[in-house]
């Protein structure tokens, strides 16, 4: 169990998609026939060869081709095996900045469809490429910022001419933004350049540039300073960049506070440049808090059950739109008709409500990462002796009933460590803008979406998922770090938490059964993981309480529920062991022998039929906690009636296989958690074995 920490997942894939910037209306390249794939591949060359053409418009024509080519795996593959890599790389260096932006948007999207290729384009020294465009970029902006007099002749080629210098820096940006989402090295080496300077001149010029534009620079600045210390002494070097990025964050920019045009989207990404820097900001935690929650609380006043059904509604328009054109225009293939319409009204709408859910999904990503940052310390890595410690049998036993007495210890006592004071902090600022209530809103938002909306508003609907996953995993990390006083004063609501949870997990347990689609079957099951760890982190909360009168009580079939699901052949093994990890808790519960004879059942043949070494960790530990005293009610009637001592005793040799067979040198966490088990399971059955001899 343990919190959600985005920032471990920070080199992460970017939705993929045809060049957003493309100055050429399309290219009649139909990749969804997948018939006659032979020819598309041997057609696909000399499109290739004509990123070398003399003529410009044909260089560009070629790149953005490109940009649908890749698209296509075996396409893929053929054409980086004729060097286009290579070929790409050298159009970066194009005189014709119309070329430039549509190899950029070809290169991003080679990236984004298939991100091994950040190491090749590392290694073939595209930095070396990207950095002469910087102060070229330099220029372009600033001359933008010449404001145009609309009565001159010549005001119509000044306008275009800065459009093609906000889509240049905008195709470039990207690139830098995709490389450092995906390759560490690249992003220390493109310190070297300035980038922060660079960048913060867009925020700069906030009310002078295109917000997207700005957007991009933005999220750029966000990736590169994401747990990085040496991007640090630009910051400190230039103490005005933090005061903008204040500025921004705490919205005294009006545009920044708005949807419509997604400038919170700026907001959000300031306030998390700043969390990014937080070590060197010139004011307090408290206040950096203050400024967070309240971006992050604004952002969580978007309805997103209204923006579903404006989606719903315009998924039925695009479907009629397109119904008309194909009876205007029979001739047309259906590529060709969806490339036609996408600059439509209806179809504009859609971006922007697929922009807001992009917005909505970062917001959930720092609400996720603030409420992690403690386990900064924890995360780090520890040095590792590999020599097994040797003990005789009198030493084992010591050691392991020292251990017992001190888990009895804590059990009686409580954990008594003082909340400290960030997490106070956080703390005031979840209660007062009721954060926790705006996350179950959007768990909530549950819609069974018909095929035509699937079909018309596939990004969307996959949005809307990735949001309820990243509301759970964000109400995860907050319930692991609440004090144990807002649980006891909040204990009614935990519980009823406990079945909304339970409830919640079942809901998208039936549409994870109705799905035939791998890709939305991938997230149903990531979210259901997302439920059922969430319910481990609140059942663990209020058993530290140790309190008898605040329990979380499951019914027999809640609990034969979660069995059920771990025995469900199609979940993975991270959910098993979170299944395990709930059902271990409630097996400590006194009161109800039963139950615990249910769950007891359940985790003892864990141990020898189950082959992955975390679950089996997961139910040894379980049973270590629930068996470690005759005196609980439920230990005779279950643990030794049951058997459970011989059948521990069977699954040893088992265990002890399982470890060795754990390359340490490859899985050394697992590794010293399995050595950690199996030491333990010795000392536990002569514990047991010379207890019921006593």
């Amino acid at each position: 169990m343990g919190k959600i920490n985005n920032k471990k997942l920070k080199r992460r894939k970017r939705p993929t998609a045809t060049n957003p910037l493309s100055i050429l209306n399309s290219v009649d390249i139909d990749l969804n026939d997948e018939k006659g794939q032979g020819g598309k591949i041997s057609d696909a060359l000399p499109i290739i060869e004509k990123l070398s053409s003399t003529d410009s418009n044909e260089r560009a024509w070629a790149a953005a081709g490109v940009s649908n080519l890749i698209q296509n795996n075996e396409t893929r593959k053929y054409l980086l095996k004729n060097n286009l890599l290579g070929k790409l790389m050298n159009g970066l260096s194009d005189p014709t900045n119309e070329v430039v932006i549509e190899i950029a948007g070809a290169l991003r999207n080679l990236i984004n469809v298939d991100n091994t290729i950040c190491l090749e384009l590392y290694n073939r020294n595209i930095l070396g490429s990207i950095i002469p465009l910087l102060p070229k970029i330099n220029n372009l902006i600033s001359n933008t910022l010449i404001p145009i007099d609309n009565n001159d002749k010549d005001s119509k080629t000044k306008n275009f001419e800065n459009k093609i210098a906000y889509d240049y820096s905008e195709q470039i940006i990207n690139i830098i933004w995709t490389m450092s989402e995906t390759s560490e090295k690249f992003t220390k080496d493109i310190l070297s350049c300035n980038i922060v300077g660079f960048l913060m001149e867009f925020l700069k010029s906030l009310d002078k540039l295109p917000l997207n534009l700005v957007n991009v620079a933005a999220q750029c600045l966000n990736t590169i300073t994401e747990e990085n210390e040496d991007i640090y002494k630009f910051f400190t070097e230039t103490p005005d960049y933090i005061n903008i990025l204040k500025t921004i964050a705490t919205g005294q920019i009006p545009i920044v506070n708005e949807w419509e045009n997604n400038g919170i989207l700026l907001k959000l990404l300031s306030s998390s440049i700043l969390f990014n820097i937080k070590s060197i900001i010139p004011f307090s935690m408290d206040e950096l808090y203050s400024i967070i929650f309240g971006v992050v609380s604004s952002c969580l006043e978007y309805k997103t059950s209204e923006s579903i059904k404006e989606m719903i509604s315009l998924a039925e328009k695009m479907k009629i739109e397109d119904q008309k054109i194909i009876q205007k225009t029979k001739d047309l293939k259906e590529k060709e008709l969806i490339e036609t319409n996408k600059n439509e009204p209806t179809y504009e709408r859609a971006k922007v409500l697929n922009s807001h859910l992009t917005t909505i999904q970062l917001c959930l990503e720092v609400l996720a990462n603030v409420c992690s940052e403690d386990l900064s310390e924890d995360m780090k890595n520890e040095e590792m002796v590999d020599e097994e410690m040797e003990m005789d049998e009198q030493d084992e036993e010591n050691a392991f009933l020292e251990e017992m007495n001190k888990i009895n210890e804590m059990q009686q006592e409580g954990d008594n460590t003082d909340t400290d004071n960030t997490n106070d902090e956080r703390v005031k600022y979840i209660v007062n803008c009721g954060i926790i209530g705006k996350l179950i809103s959007y768990c909530e938002n549950i819609y069974d979406y018909s095929d035509d909306v699937k079909s018309y508003a596939s990004t969307y609907v996959s949005n809307t998922n990735i949001i309820q996953l990243r509301s759970m995993n964000a109400l995860n990390n907050i319930l692991m770090m609440m004090p144990k006083e807002w649980y006891g004063n909040n204990i009614n609501d935990v519980k009823n938490m406990w079945e909304w949870l339970y409830n919640l997990a079942g809901k998208f347990s039936g549409l994870l059964s109705a799905s035939n689609n791998e890709e939305e079957k991938k997230i149903l099951n990531d979210i259901i993981e997302a439920i059922v760890n969430t319910m481990w982190s609140l059942v663990r909360a209020v058993d530290n309480l140790n309190m008898d009168q605040i329990k979380i009580i499951p019914t027999q079939e809640q609990v034969e529920s979660l069995i059920a699901t771990y025995n469900n052949s199609s979940v993975s093994d991270d959910l098993r062991v979170r299944c395990v990890g709930v059902l271990g808790l409630f097996c400590k519960l006194q009161g109800n022998i039963p139950l615990n004879k249910t769950i007891g059942d359940f985790l003892i043949v864990i141990p020898s039929s189950c082959k992955n070494m975390e679950i089996v960790c997961e139910a040894l530990n379980a049973i270590y906690d629930a068996y470690g005293d005759k005196a609980y009610d439920y230990d005779g009637p279950v643990f030794v009636n049951g058997g459970y001592l011989g059948k521990l005793k069977q699954s040893y040799p088992v265990i002890q296989r399982s470890t060795k067979a754990i390359d340490r040198r490859k899985k050394r966490e697992l590794r010293d958690r399995a050595d950690e088990a199996l030491y333990n399971l010795s000392a536990f059955l002569k514990y047991k074995l010379k207890e019921s001899r006593s």
